[in-house]
């Protein structure tokens, strides 16, 4: 197959990815995961207590609920950035400074496949191949996740259900008037 456009955008993202964690070392990369996945939770646990504060202020419940969300998960970055800089001051000490660059650009590269992997999963895995968009079909890149995505799948059987509220979701948002319809049936 031919390389197309499509494949071009998904190796150049990957790509690039790949050289901005290369430039920030591993272990930053891995940190500020961390940071995010720790102010998500943060988000879930403080949210129910904290909305009901900015809510005297501001007459949408939805905004004051909005404006509560980005904050806690910002502070709870901010304060996550101050402990990895700590935590990266630590191994700045020792001799791993091209092992953690090198280490960081599989990291990048990784983190825009497994991007890729959620997004086929979700979006295109639902479709028959003759619904698929002509930029899928004839992607090199394409047959590759796709193997992957059923890899993943058939491993970790878990990840279906997850991947299957997804397709769901995504399914509501892209077809709406079709969701009213099974609603109502």
């Amino acid at each position: 197959m031919d390389i197309n456009w499509l494949d071009i955008i998904l190796l150049s993202s990957m790509l690039i990815s790949g050289l901005l964690a290369l430039t920030q070392g591993f272990i930053k990369e891995v940190l500020s995961l961390i940071g995010w996945i720790i102010s998500f939770i943060s988000v879930t646990i403080l949210m129910p207590e904290a909305g009901k504060f900015l809510r005297p202020f501001i007459e949408s419940e939805a905004l004051s609920d909005l404006i509560t969300i980005a904050l806690i998960f910002i502070i709870t970055l901010m304060i996550w950035r101050v402990i990895s800089l700590m935590i990266i001051k630590l191994f700045k000490i020792t001799s791993i400074n091209y092992i953690d660059r090198i280490l960081g650009f599989i990291f990048g590269i990784l983190r825009i496949y497994i991007l890729l992997l959620i997004v086929f999963a979700i979006l295109i895995l639902p479709l028959e191949d003759a619904e698929r968009p002509n930029y899928i079909k004839f992607s090199s890149v394409s047959p590759i996740i796709e193997k992957s995505v059923n890899l993943t799948l058939n491993n970790i059987p878990q990840l279906k259900y997850y991947i299957s509220r997804g397709q769901e979701s995504s399914s509501e948002i892209i077809n709406p008037e079709e969701s009213d319809i099974n609603q109502n049936e």
